[in-house]
């Protein structure tokens, strides 16, 4: 039997929004539908947050408890 384990990560709205957009990206780029467009709307995303906020945003989830 696998055990399971829940994490709860509080989270600003800013993070929020930065998990939601990385997330529906995977989702498109994985069913085979991101476009060239998307790229680019990612990379201004990515400007937009910060390079930094998003790799603190994913050390936080990666080390929640």
């Amino acid at each position: 039997m696998t055990g399971f384990i829940n994490h709860h990560v509080i989270l600003t709205d800013k993070e929020q929004e930065i998990a939601v957009q990385a997330l529906d990206f995977f989702y498109r780029y994985f069913k085979g539908t991101v476009d060239a467009d998307d790229f680019e709307q990612g990379r201004l995303a990515a400007r937009e947050y910060g390079h930094e906020s998003i790799n603190d945003l994913a050390t936080k989830i990666a080390t929640s408890n």
